[in-house]
């Protein structure tokens, strides 16, 4: 993933989140894991960690990678650490302590079992019933995100994500994490970004509506992800300025986000 312009915060705030994550690793900080905040019911398949591989990540002792189901956690480049996301070591660092090699979790899988990289996705539970994704949102180590088919405990995680962010916990103190101006748009840039602009236009294609930001960015809805939305959904936001979440990416001489859920669009009220 290639950063640039949006990307500036994280050479400021860099010497930050490494002091915060040594204090969560060695200090007092303390882990907020609340085994009441968006249960898990049920039995799920238990299987044993054998290590994590970042904040939203870890591989089980047969081998599987498991990508956990409704966040999104800071990236952490390993060949070119300065282009790491802020808050990536420590958010990394937090789900180490939550859960450690040997430890037994129970998974539990949603519509969609695997992801195109081959990883297993789940919502993940540690023995204490504590879902480990929203305990890792309480703590404001990561962005809750959802991806069509799998929409179980969506809304709960909003929520809990809401309030860390209210609060300024974990990522949410850095201002990277905040909602952009779409003139902050640089043609080598794609990752998961927040913008803020104005619904200009819409057009279509045969797989998709297409709603101009700005004129500077098309929001893809495709035909086939309308049951995900009410009727008539999109007609409330031409004119309106929304804030809009989702992988931000060049294509076809213009920024496109793909929106798959209401999540990642909301209405913003005028000042």
């Amino acid at each position: 993933m290639r950063l640039n312009n949006l990307t500036i915060e994280i050479d400021v705030y860099k010497k930050r989140a490494l002091i915060s994550a040594f204090f969560l690793l060695f200090g007092s900080s303390v882990i907020y894991a609340d085994n009441h905040l968006c249960p898990i019911v049920g039995y799920g398949e238990s299987i044993r960690v054998l290590e994590v591989i970042d904040g939203e990540s870890f591989t089980l002792v047969d081998g599987v990678r498991v990508r956990i189901i409704g966040i999104e956690a800071p990236k952490e480049d390993n060949k070119y650490p300065e282009r790491s996301q802020p808050g990536a070591e420590e958010s990394k660092l937090f789900l180490q302590k939550l859960i450690k090699p040997g430890d037994v979790v129970n998974l539990f899988f949603d519509k969609r079992n695997q992801d195109r990289y081959g990883r297993t996705l789940a919502h993940v539970r540690l023995q204490n019933k504590t879902n480990i994704a929203a305990s890792i949102l309480q703590n404001g180590q990561a962005q809750a995100l959802v991806l069509p088919p799998n929409l179980k405990y969506w809304q709960c995680y909003q929520d809990i994500e809401q309030k860390a962010q209210k609060d300024s916990v974990g990522i949410w103190r850095f201002p990277f994490y905040g909602s952009k101006s779409t003139d902050k748009l640089t043609k080598n840039i794609s990752g998961n970004f927040r913008l803020h602009g104005k619904i200009t236009q819409r057009k279509s294609s045969n797989r998709y509506f297409w709603y101009g930001l700005d004129d500077k960015i098309w929001l893809g809805v495709k035909k086939n992800d309308l049951n995900y939305f009410p009727n008539y959904y999109f007609d409330d936001f031409i004119g309106e300025t929304v804030d809009v979440r989702g992988w931000v990416y060049f294509s076809h001489n213009s920024f496109r986000m793909r929106i798959r859920h209401p999540q990642q669009i909301t209405k913003l009220q005028p000042h």
